[in-house]
């Protein structure tokens, strides 16, 4: 049967299928140059990612960017650290972080407050050359670092919690509860919990350590879990009081070339809530004591001596000016002279922030204080070594690289003389 045009139901069917066959074509060509394109792009896109990624991190050390800018700390680090008030020289402390400042990633909202002496501390890191305790003071030592063979490393990485991350008072003695909680201790001959936390005790000490090692078998391997690469040893040492003062944990490697490290904690308890924890190759375990001693030395050298400015205030531009009591006085040298003439008057000079706020631009910085001591002539009194405290407040201007511009002051001196004068 043949249609209109005279076409048969045979004829249309096979014209019909053959177009059907070259749009079927096209289309399934389309698709594919559609995949390739998309392909493309998207390697295109990952190679450009990767490409950041990689000039990123040669830029930053393999590191986010908020983080390397965190790294190094343009000036010296002054805070309270667990109770201490201190000054940390620059090239000693790495990613700082006070109480309530955003985590690496995290965005500030608002500029850092000025940092003082009442700032808290909660974290930072250092790099120090065992055993002389030497700082990446410059690009020279940096280098020599670098260079270092890792089996002949003689560099310390020292680890700070304090503030908001301190563990709390004892927590060496609750990790080795955690510890001594899983060791073969009941004389039936049964080990409880899982192979890779279940320790026992060595019979003999080394350096002056309790010794302790996986005591069960490694299922993965068949042979003793103390032999296995990804495992830990664990040596204790107490005070004769019972207390533990330090806590190692050390692992193994047995890669060519490669070295094991240790991994010692301790704390400043009780002369300030800080802990420390110290990375080191583990042949230098049986040096222990000695690096203990020369970290816990390193760190009680950064408290402050005295209640000068440059110990509690931070750096003023050279061009600094303080107005107290309407008086102005110039430049960061005339601001020091008047500062050395003002404690000279006063002994056993204390000084003590009561609070601090700032403006949304973190520009204008606002506190009230006050200070304690003893008379040495304050206010051309006779110097009758009578107490003394005087409150007052003092407003910062602030510049964009946190250096101090200007600092207005006023105090109670009328009310305070008056007390020393007996009226």
């Amino acid at each position: 049967m043949k249609d209109i045009n005279g076409t048969s139901e045979s004829d249309s069917l096979s014209q019909n299928q053959g177009a059907y066959g070259k749009r079927r074509a096209r289309r399934g060509k389309w698709c594919w140059q559609t995949y390739l394109v998309a392909g493309l792009v998207i390697l295109l896109t990952y190679a450009t990612q990767r490409t950041a990624t990689i000039a990123e991190a040669l830029l930053f050390g393999f590191q986010p960017p908020e983080m390397a800018a965190a790294q190094q700390t343009p000036r010296d680090v002054v805070g309270n650290l667990g109770g201490m008030k201190v000054v940390i020289p620059r090239y000693y402390a790495e990613y700082v972080e006070y109480d309530r400042d955003p985590g690496f990633g995290e965005k500030r909202k608002v500029p850092p407050p000025v940092r003082t002496a009442e700032s808290r501390i909660r974290s930072f890191g250092m790099d120090v050359r065992y055993p002389d305790m030497k700082g990446l003071i410059d690009k020279q030592t940096r280098e020599e670092k670098r260079r270092q063979p890792l089996r002949e490393d003689t560099w310390l990485y020292v680890g700070i919690d304090a503030g908001e991350d301190y563990p709390g008072d004892g927590f060496l003695d609750r990790r080795t509860k955690g510890v001594q909680g899983n060791v073969f201790d009941d004389g039936a001959g049964k080990f409880k919990g899982h192979w890779r936390y279940t320790y026992e005790r060595l019979p003999d000490r080394f350096h002056e350590l309790d010794a302790f090692v996986l005591s069960g078998t490694d299922p993965r391997t068949g042979r003793p879990a103390r032999e296995s690469e990804d495992t830990d040893d664990i040596y204790i040492h107490r005070k004769a009081s019972g207390e533990v003062d330090a806590f190692i944990k050390c692992g193994r490697t047995y890669v060519p070339g490669g070295v094991a490290s240790c991994g010692l904690r301790f704390s400043l308890e009780p002369k300030a809530g800080v802990g420390v924890h110290v990375s080191f190759r583990r042949d230098l375990l049986p040096e222990w004591q000695k690096i203990q001693h020369a970290v816990h030395e390193l760190l009680l050298s950064f408290e402050a001596k005295d209640a000068s400015a440059d110990a509690s205030i931070p750096m003023p531009t050279a061009d600094f000016t303080i107005t107290s009591g309407g008086v102005d006085i110039h430049s960061r040298a005339e601001f020091k002279k008047w500062v050395t003439v003002f404690l000279a008057k006063i002994n056993d000079f204390e000084f003590h922030v009561v609070e601090t706020f700032q403006n949304e631009s973190g520009d204008r910085v606002a506190s009230r204080w006050r200070f304690t001591g003893k008379n040495n002539g304050f206010l051309d009194t006779e110097p009758c070594q009578s107490p003394i405290e005087m409150c007052g407040t003092a407003v910062w201007e602030v510049r964009e690289d946190g250096l101090l511009q200007h600092n207005w002051v006023e105090r109670n001196s009328h009310e305070v003389y008056r007390r020393l004068v007996g009226k």
